[in-house]
């Protein structure tokens, strides 16, 4: 009795019809729910799902899930979903299963079952036991309700028969203190796969599971990202994140912070094939799960691996080896038990030293009555009593499966038309073709070895061109739901068919595609530079330095971006289209973050025009998208006319169907554009709804993070909802934790600082803030604005020695890199004067500073930023002195300027701000 991934869809979806129109669900419906109740890895859950809604019998919305504050994707069944699982379920309760109760063993159906058991067990828990154990144990089925357990296992064998290794099997799930890492050795076939899938089977339901096989073409990048997939589908996302961004260098810090209570059993498949800078993961995991007891992880090899020593086998018991060898007589008689007359089988298992591949082989093929010459290896025994004896379609489909490296679907395996699904089963019964996963096959390595070898030169170009295809497209497959590292997989494999130019260059740059999109720089480049070297398409050329362009801006290699920029615009010519306008957009951007912000401006509009010429309407999205965020910083006359028709025209062209995720950020665009411009607070709250109601904007924790800055922003500083703004930040702070972000971080506890300040606390807003600075000084990001406010909040509390420090922080070239002095450290320099008595001084550099912002645009942001804060400054340092009716002259102006921009929370937190700074001024100037 087995039942295919749709019908366990359908039956586990039944069970929770009663909330197919609930407002808030249990997580059994989210993703992560349905994938586990249905025994289906989470990455391919789509690749099922997709169908029932296309069919009709599956619903997908978007609904608020119990103990989960951001809304998620869940799933319920339609009303002819609802219709053919209960069908199904009336079907299968007739099923006869065997039972074991009080009394023994016996025979019953699942109605029966289903009466007798303890409490409500499904239907799915009764026939996910009898596949596992072949026996339902009554006691075991409770209503206890199951816990959500993530499984990453596609790649392990599906198992059939398995005997022996029970040792070993208690040594690895014996929980509490003991060894951490076990390194189970043995060489090709001795069944290293298949006691790792036992493994998992047996903790299923009780561990979370993940499964990588090592592949050669495998980096420590790769290896890093297969398992930050894993642990963000646990709800931490962090090493994901920062491998993202290319911070490769903080992954053991996450790792050993993320890894501990994750309850995870991870499995490492053909080690052997790691290289040196893969080992370098292997001696980080080690280190990581020494503080993770609830971790225990597996690594399959051939061969010894020199990512630990003895220090860590006998002094620190934290490693254990084990190794494989062949079975005994009791294993060899258990596995051949089935068969009529076992005894001549056993004895040529024993003679051959027990070995699994042999013996599995020997078993699937005792009908054919193997001669004893041809058992002396398992080469001779394929080549004389199994290839022999196959038929001309069934060398084919061997032949087909051989070339593939990676697990395939059965569609791959049918290069042929007259292939029929029957050649198919009697090659997997057989055991020359293996199941792996959900609907995948793939073929043991030795056989593999033997027919990949008989192949001739005709049938390779053949079979591989179809291979190669096949390939491709589960990779699109792979990027389609999110796993790059499969991706990667299929992409390295399919590099082996492709023979002629243009095939390779597609591979390469699909390749570097989906490494630069994990974050593998290196790996990214490398791939964009052979797909350099195979194409003559001079378009492609200049895409692929584009593209590389972008991965060294995005990392803050402005050198090495603009250089990339450079050539492609060499490579492109005089050419129009799309392509000129992405570079011309990537060099506005790189121009801008270099401060060059009029010739950035040059270079945003040329982006759009090249769009526009060509009707690209998601081009000329993003180009004006850009363009109004330019605006703001720049000094033109018709500043104000031109951000307005740029962010309409962003609004026109976004399609949320094609880019969920542009379109979000189109949307917040307009929403800050409404608040700052128009003073339109309620068109910008509408248009932050409208965000959230789009699918799959802010599926993405950092999209998630971006979102709620910028509500909270709105909230805080326009609408004045101080207690919204404030659980906004304090989300938007977990979840900048969760992704290791220093910036999201950094930013979210700046504006948490205004909570502080509103209830007379400078103390701890100075404190909050500067643990920012000193966080994001650690990784090298500039402090300034993080230390501006702490000195602000220093001098609130009185506090000279804090002030004097951050001051001096401030002018340290070492730390504030760049050749222009930052406004923040004129603020407090002009402070600094005030309070060591030279007056004259400190209000002659804030008359300087003042004539400079005066000097700005007053549309403009820095208008909007500078020109009041060095107002309140002044006003307070007047204060300070004695000079009460000029102070409160700039006082006002300031205060003024937040009234006339609709700044409702900004003007409060003003006149606190300024109060709490005469205070503490009065305290520290000489009069």
């Amino acid at each position: 009795m087995r039942l295919t991934a749709k019908e366990r869809i359908l039956l586990h979806l039944l069970d929770l019809s009663k909330y197919a129109e609930a407002v808030e669900v249990p997580p059994a419906l989210t993703q992560e729910g349905v994938a586990q109740a249905s025994w289906i890895d989470p990455r391919h859950l789509a690749q099922y799902v997709r169908p029932l809604v296309k069919e009709g019998l599956v619903r997908e919305r978007t609904a608020h899930v119990k103990g989960i504050r951001q809304r998620r994707k869940v799933y319920d069944l339609a009303d002819a979903g609802k219709l053919s699982a209960i069908r199904l379920r009336e079907e299968l309760k007739s099923e006869v299963v065997r039972v074991r109760d009080l009394e023994g063993m016996r025979e019953a159906s699942l109605s029966e079952v289903l009466a007798q058991a303890v409490g409500e067990a499904s239907i799915l828990d009764i026939v996910r036991q009898s596949e596992l154990t072949g026996t339902i144990d009554l006691a075991a089925l409770t209503s206890a309700p199951h816990a959500l357990f993530v499984e990453m296992i596609s790649g392990a064998p599906r198992l059939g028969k398995f005997v022996g290794r029970r040792e070993e099997l208690d040594a690895v799930m014996r929980t509490g203190d003991g060894p951490r890492v076990f390194v189970i050795r043995g060489v090709a076939g001795i069944g290293k796969s298949s006691f790792g899938a036992k493994a998992c089977d047996v903790l299923r339901g009780t561990k979370n599971l993940f499964w990588h096989r090592v592949r050669p073409w495998d980096t420590l990048q790769s290896v890093l990202a297969s398992l930050g997939e894993f642990l963000a589908a646990l709800g931490k996302p962090g090493l994901r994140s920062v491998l993202t961004r290319g911070e490769v260098s903080r992954a053991a810090e996450v790792l050993r912070e993320d890894l501990p209570g994750t309850q995870s059993f991870l499995v490492f498949d053909d080690a052997h094939e790691a290289t040196p800078e893969v080992l370098s993961f292997f001696r980080l995991l080690k280190e990581s799960t020494a503080s993770a007891p609830d971790v225990r992880a597996l690594v399959l090899t051939r061969k010894a691996l020199s990512f630990y020593d003895r220090r860590d086998v006998v002094l620190d018991g934290l490693v254990r080896e084990i190794d494989l060898s062949g079975f005994h007589g009791p294993e060899v008689a258990e596995l051949f038990a089935g068969l009529s007359d076992p005894a001549p089988a056993v004895e040529l298992g024993l003679k051959l030293g027990g070995h699994p591949l042999f013996l599995e082989l020997l078993r699937a093929h005792a009908h054919s009555a193997p001669s004893w010459e041809a058992l002396r290896d398992v080469q001779r025994f394929i080549e004389e009593e199994i290839y022999a004896k196959l038929s001309t379609k069934e060398r084919g489909m061997m032949k087909m499966a051989s070339l593939y490296r990676v697990p395939v679907p059965r569609e791959a395996l049918f290069p042929d038309p007259t292939l029929s699904h029957d050649i198919l089963l009697s090659l997997t019964d057989r055991c020359l073709i293996r199941s792996v996963g959900e609907g995948r096959f793939e073929v043991h390595e030795t056989i593999r070895d033997f027919f990949s070898a008989v192949l001739t030169s005709k049938e390779r170009k053949h079979l591989g061109g179809f291979a190669h295809v096949q390939l491709r497209e589960l990779a699109s497959d792979a990027v389609a739901a999110g796993d790059l590292v499969a991706c990667i997989d299929c992409l390295s494999s399919a590099l082996e068919f492709a023979t002629t130019g243009p095939e390779r260059e597609g591979l390469q740059e699909a390749l570097g595609d989906a490494n630069e999109r994990m974050g593998d720089l290196l790996a990214a480049s490398v791939a964009f530079k052979e797909a350099m070297k195979s194409t003559r398409n001079l378009k492609v050329l200049s895409r692929l330095h584009r593209k590389l362009a972008v991965a060294f801006q995005d990392r803050g290699d402005f050198t090495s971006a603009a250089s990339e920029i450079d050539a492609g615009f060499r490579a492109l010519g005089e050419r129009s289209g799309p392509e000129r306008g992405h570079l011309e957009l990537a060099r506005s951007r790189i121009l801008v973050a270099l401060g060059d912000v009029p010739e950035g401006l040059v270079h945003g509009e040329a982006s759009l025009r090249a769009f526009e010429q060509v009707g690209d309407e998601m081009g000329q999205a993003r180009a004006c998208l850009e363009l109004a965020s330019l605006m703001k910083w720049t000094k033109i006359q018709d500043q104000a006319d031109r951000e307005e028709r740029y962010i309409h025209a962003a609004m026109d062209h976004v399609d949320p169907a094609a880019d969920p995720v542009l379109a979000s950020n189109v949307r917040q665009g307009f929403a800050g554009y409404l608040v700052f411009r128009k003073g339109d607070l309620e068109r910008a709250k509408g248009h932050l709804a409208a965000v959230e109601a789009i699918p799959g904007a802010l599926d993405n924790p950092l999209e998630r993070m971006r979102f709620l800055r910028q509500r909270g922003f709105l909230r805080l500083y326009f609408e004045g909802d101080f207690s919204g703004a404030q659980a906004d930040y304090i989300e938007a702070l977990r979840l900048a934790r969760q992704l290791r972000d220093i910036g999201g971080v950094s930013e979210a506890k700046y504006h948490l600082t205004v909570f502080a300040i509103m209830e007379g606390r400078p103390g701890e807003a100075r404190r909050l803030v500067q643990d920012a600075a000193d966080q994001r000084m650690q990784f090298g990001m500039p402090p300034e604005n993080e230390l501006g406010w702490a000195g602000e909040y220093s001098l609130m509390e009185g506090n000279l020695e804090e002030f004097t420090r951050i001051l001096a922080a401030l002018n340290d070239p070492k730390l504030i890199k760049g050749q222009d002095r930052h406004p923040y450290a004129e603020f407090l320099r002009a402070f600094d004067q005030l309070i060591q008595g030279d007056h004259h001084g400190s209000l002659e550099t804030f008359g300087r500073l003042m004539q400079e912002f005066e000097a700005l645009r007053r549309e403009s942001f820095p208008y909007l930023l500078f020109a009041t804060r060095v107002r309140l400054y002044l006003g307070a340092a007047l204060h300070a002195i004695g000079r009460e009716q000029e102070a409160e002259e700039y006082v006002r102006e300031a205060l003024d300027i937040f009234r006339a921009s609709h700044q409702q929370g900004a003007l409060t937190f003003a006149q606190q701000r300024v109060q709490l700074l005469i205070e503490g001024l009065r305290r520290l100037v000489r009069t």
